[in-house]
């Protein structure tokens, strides 16, 4: 939607070989108004017009001559108008209509080749340097692709083409009104793709290295403990888009504190405490191992070295999972059962 621009940014772009067109159109509107001021409005005669015994017939035959002039006046100027209008979407058929501005892009009475040229080179202009974030003395400068973001430059565009060449006459009039007085602003429009800007939060999370640890439980021969979990600190990403879609809208360059929040541990030892039974439950059960004929029963506390518990989140339920030390496990049963160990034989 259209907006009023500051004055001190008006723009003066002109068509290839022709004047400033609102130059045109301003000094053809005050030559019409007093062509029509001096049409109604003409001068009277010093005698009738101060003599205070001046005939009646005199003052009727004056006004009756002024309502013809003054309906003249009306019908010519709006022949005029319309005439006017005509040929200024003429003129401008295949042209952005003057004191059009795009974001911060002036692109009023080009040709719509030449404006998207012009849009382009200022979005290439904002890939680098748009947005930066500073933290504990470090500072991140991604680029708009970086962030997932890209400029839809045909949609502004078609924004600025659209602009006063709706269907309805009086918002036509209206807008030539409007661009008389200012410049009109239609915004250089963006996109963000979310899951590209996550993926680059992601990254900085990992490099400022303050991600929150998860609770988690430590098998010490038969005990079960569980070792509490830590908050950590993350890039707040609510707030940072924020920051970076009013960097978009300002078309400024901005360095911007990293906004940072408190990050809670997706699994804290309130969770863990509800598994630990299970898990004191399953290094309980002996290990028995056969060979050929022969059967040994590994006691669990022989086990629970080697062992690691993982919590795996299955639909909302913790659901704990042991993990093996396969090689070190190995190693201890090559010594305690070393009389079935045999050399290979070619």
């Amino acid at each position: 939607m259209a907006q009023s621009y500051p004055p001190d940014n008006l723009s003066t772009v002109a068509t290839d070989g022709m004047p400033d067109p609102l130059a045109r159109v301003r000094y053809w509107i005050e030559s019409t108004l007093h062509r029509a001021r001096t049409t109604v409005l003409p001068e009277l005669d010093g005698e009738h017009a101060s003599h205070p015994d001046a005939a009646p017939g005199a003052w009727q035959l004056t006004g009756a001559r002024l309502g013809r002039r003054l309906l003249a006046a009306v019908v010519l100027l709006a022949l005029l108008l319309s005439t006017a209008l005509v040929v200024f979407r003429v003129v401008y058929t295949d042209r952005v209509y003057p004191a059009v501005v795009v974001g911060d892009v002036p692109v009023g009475g080009l040709t719509v080749a030449a404006a998207q040229d012009r849009l382009a080179e200022r979005a290439t202009s904002m890939e680098q340097g748009t947005i930066a974030f500073a933290h504990e003395g470090y500072t991140w400068t991604p680029s708009l692709t970086n962030l997932g973001v890209s400029i839809d430059l045909d949609t502004s565009l078609i924004a600025a083409q659209e602009l006063g060449r709706g269907d309805n006459a009086t918002s036509r009039l209206g807008f030539l009104s409007d661009i008389l007085e200012d410049d009109q602003v239609v915004p250089l429009r963006s996109t963000v793709d979310q899951q590209v800007l996550n993926a680059w939060f992601d990254r900085v999370d990992r490099e400022i290295d303050r991600l929150p640890v998860d609770a988690s439980i430590e098998i010490d021969g038969m005990m079960v403990t569980v070792v509490p979990g830590s908050t950590g600190l993350v890039v707040d990403r609510e707030a940072a888009t924020r920051q970076i879609l009013g960097a978009l809208s300002s078309l400024e360059p901005v360095t911007v504190t990293l906004p940072l929040r408190e990050a809670n541990p997706d699994i804290t030892a309130k969770h863990l405490l509800q598994v630990t039974p299970d898990v004191e439950q399953m290094i309980r059960k002996p290990v028995v191992a056969t060979f050929e004929d022969r059967e040994w029963t590994i006691e669990p506390a022989t086990v629970t070295p080697y062992l690691t518990v993982e919590i795996a989140d299955r639909g909302g339920r913790l659901t704990p999972t042991l993990s093996v030390d396969t090689d070190g496990l190995a190693r201890a049963l090559r010594e305690m059962f070393a009389e079935v160990n045999r050399k290979p034989v070619d």
